[in-house]
């Protein structure tokens, strides 16, 4: 649904769980139904039920949705609900489909388990762990409080792209772990004492298993605790990301 111009979106009488709807967006980026259903919901509320609520949110100009696979549709915010709702300046509206891999990864991840995986918006990231932040860093990693071992630690969300298992072994060992401990912030605050977690998100067991394998962490980073999960839902989003791809990347430009 397209708004109408000459009635902007408002955040006005929403009720709590209008309001509570949206903050999982936000903190998400996007949220499917089911998804939705489990975090937001009573226990007893009905699929129909939940389909109608966000009906009446399309309907309102609050949120839009678009095809996630098959069927299925993820919801995201629209501009006009970012800066009536929260105040905030969105840079962009829809997830691209590029992104959506990350995204619908790092919802599937914290909503398995929501009471021990609570993800942080970077404004409560900045609160918690204001000696973490630095303007000079663009913000791309995802972060959530893990408290799976019993202990409170800073977790970090990767999700696989099902790019070559080299390119993404060599990405986490260098591109991302490495990083982290050239930064003496990140070892003398989390990493020194036991409290940094990475949670690495891929499309099937055998995958995470050889990702597992490959980078033998208990060895290489034994201060680093490390979580190994798959979703056998992003592995249809991974294949559709490669073919649009290989579909740009074979596009010959036009003729002048």
């Amino acid at each position: 649904m397209v708004n109408n111009p000459n009635n902007p979106t408002t955040a006005d009488g929403l009720s709590d769980q209008q309001r509570a709807v949206l903050q999982h967006i936000r903190l998400f980026r996007i949220t499917t139904q089911d998804l939705a259903r489990r975090g937001c919901f009573a226990r007893d509320a009905t699929p129909s039920g939940v389909d109608s609520f966000f009906v009446r949110l399309r309907k309102r100009g609050l949120v839009r949705a678009a095809q996630l696979m098959g069927t299925e549709k993820y919801y995201y915010l629209t501009q006009g609900t970012y800066q009536s709702a929260f105040g905030e300046a969105a840079a962009e509206e829809r997830v691209g489909s590029f992104a959506v891999v990350e995204w619908y990864g790092r919802l599937l991840f914290c909503m398995r388990r929501p009471d021990v995986r609570k993800k942080l918006h970077w404004s409560e990231f900045d609160r918690l762990f204001p000696q973490l932040h630095d303007d000079r860093q663009p913000r791309r990693h995802v972060f959530y409080i893990d408290k799976e071992s019993g202990q409170s630690r800073l977790g970090l969300i990767y999700v696989d792209p099902g790019n070559r298992f080299d390119r993404v072994a060599n990405r986490l060992r260098n591109q991302l772990i490495g990083k982290l401990l050239a930064q003496a912030a990140w070892r003398e605050h989390v990493i020194d004492g036991d409290r940094l977690t990475i949670a690495i998100v891929c499309t099937s067991a055998m995958r995470a298993a050889q990702l597992q394998q490959e980078l033998d962490p208990a060895s290489q980073w034994p201060r680093i605790r490390f979580c190994f999960e798959s979703f056998q839902e992003l592995l249809p989003l991974v294949h559709r990301r490669h073919a649009e791809s290989n579909r740009n990347r074979n596009r010959k430009p036009e003729s002048m």
